[in-house]
C-alpha cells in the first residue's frame, strides 16, 4: 500500500530539514508545506495557487509541471495522482486539520505513518525574536500544538532536531525503520537530491551540512511551565541511537 508520512512540529523547528532527508529517496516525495497552494492565507501562497511556482517550488521553475498537473487534481486527488510515481509522499505542512483531511480522501488508498520534529522552547522563541515575530505566548502555543498531534495520533516517531542534525545518519536510518520506508545509502545528504518541494525553509539545500546553534541556551525567555513539561516528555520519547 501506498504511504504519507504527516511531519508534526511548529514553526522553525526543522520540519523542512527532515522532510529533505526522508524525501532524498528515489521511492519517496518530499511535498513540503504544499497545504498552502491549495488553502492560500498569504500573497506568495495565493502567487503559487494562480501557477506561478518560482517562488514557491524548490525548483524555481515558474511554471513546474508536477505542481501544475497537482493543482489540476486538487487537494483530494492530488496525492492519488502522485502516488502513481512515488511509494511514499512526505508532507510537512504542520497544519493538523490539513492532516485530518488528507487522511479522509486517501482512507483505504494509502497508510498514514507520522513523525514528529522539535526543538527546546527556548530555541523556537529565538526564531522568532530573531524575525520580529516575537511573542512569548508562542511557548503556550508550543504545548498545544504537540499536545493536539500526539493526542490524535499518539504512536508517533519522534526525533529531536539536535539529534538528527548531530548524528544525521543514525537518526535518518532509524526514523525511515520506523516508518517502515526503505534507507537508501547517504539519503541524509539531502543537498545532493533533486526536489519539488513547495514552501518552507528551502534555502536549506545551499547549507550542504548540518548545525546547531546553541545560542538559545543563553537567553532568558519566560517560557510556560507546560511547554517545558512537554519537552522532558518528547525528550523521553524521542528516537535513540547506540
Amino acid at each position: 500500500m501506498k504511504k504519507a508520512v504527516f511531519i508534526g512540529s511548529v514553526s522553525h523547528s526543522g520540519s523542512t530539514l527532515l522532510n529533505f532527508v526522508l524525501g532524498n529517496n528515489k521511492n519517496c516525495f518530499a511535498l513540503g508545506e504544499c497545504y498552502a497552494v491549495f488553502r492560500p492565507h498569504k500573497r506568495h501562497h495565493s502567487v503559487a495557487a494562480e501557477g506561478d511556482f518560482s517562488r514557491a517550488c524548490s525548483c524555481r521553475e515558474k511554471s513546474c509541471s508536477v505542481w501544475t498537473e497537482c493543482l489540476e487534481k486538487g487537494e483530494s486527488g492530488f496525492y492519488s495522482h502522485l502516488w502513481e510515481k512515488y511509494d511514499v509522499l512526505i508532507d510537512s505542512s504542520k497544519h493538523i486539520s490539513w492532516y485530518e483531511d488528507q487522511q479522509k480522501y486517501t482512507e483505504g488508498i494509502g497508510k498514514v505513518k507520522t513523525i514528529v520534529i522539535y526543538k527546546h522552547p527556548a530555541d523556537v522563541l529565538l526564531s522568532f525574536y530573531k524575525r520580529q515575530n516575537f511573542t512569548e505566548n508562542w511557548s503556550v502555543a508550543y504545548y498545544r500544538y504537540y499536545s493536539e498531534f500526539l493526542n490524535k495520533w499518539s504512536d508517533s516517531v519522534v526525533v529531536s532536531y539536535y539529534d538528527l542534525v548531530s548524528n544525521p545518519k543514525e537518526i535518518a536510518e532509524k526514523a525511515c525503520e520506523l516508518l517502515e520506508i526503505p534507507y537508501v545509502e547517504k539519503q541524509e545528504e539531502y543537498w545532493n537530491g533533486s526536489y519539488h518541494l513547495l514552501f518552507g525553509k528551502d534555502h536549506v539545500l545551499n547549507h550542504k551540512k548540518f548545525y546547531i546553534d546553541n545560542s538559545w541556551k543563553e537567553t532568558k525567555f519566560e517560557i510556560y511551565s507546560g511547554a517545558l513539561k512537554l519537552f522532558g516528555e518528547l525528550e523521553k520519547r524521542k528516537v535513540k541511537v547506540v
